[in-house]
């Protein structure tokens, strides 16, 4: 009767620092810019339940219910999931000086270690949104919205 759809997005840019002495250089984590974005925020209602209507309005308010999962859930989870990622980027390996030609491919591990640190941040966001978003779905929601109007 319903539908709530969302583009719920994560893209991240790593800054890499590098510290030359002589013939090694040493490259690091400068910063780590994470953006979280909902491009597409959209309720459908099939075109039965015209709006002012009580079918309307309760199918309404529970794609709402969807809605208000998905601000509380990044309310919640964007500074948890920021200390996370800031954790487990401290926890990586340290800088080690490498030989001047093998920059690059010292530039590339580390970013693809970045990259796995950041992945498994917005995988964990990704669950818990869809357990979340799962619960509004319950056979008894279900229920209540058919029954709502009578």
């Amino acid at each position: 009767m319903g539908l709530y759809r969302t583009e719920l997005k994560t893209s991240f840019t790593a800054h890499l620092a590098r510290h030359q002495v002589q013939d090694e250089v040493c490259v690091a984590a400068d910063r780590v810019t994470l953006r979280i974005s909902m491009l597409l925020r959209t309720t459908y209602i099939v075109r039965a339940r015209q709006p002012g209507t009580c079918g309307y309005e309760t199918v309404l308010a529970h794609e709402r219910k969807h809605e208000a999962v998905d601000d509380a859930l990044l309310a919640e989870q964007v500074p948890l999931l920021r200390v996370n990622i800031a954790d487990a980027l401290a926890a990586l390996p340290p800088p080690y000086p490498v030989p001047t030609r093998d920059v690059g491919a010292a530039s590339a591990e580390l970013s693809e270690l970045i990259a796995t640190v950041v992945k498994r941040g917005a995988s964990a966001l990704f669950a818990a949104r869809a357990t979340r978003q799962a619960q509004i779905d319950s056979a008894l929601e279900y229920r209540r919205v058919r029954a709502a109007c009578g």
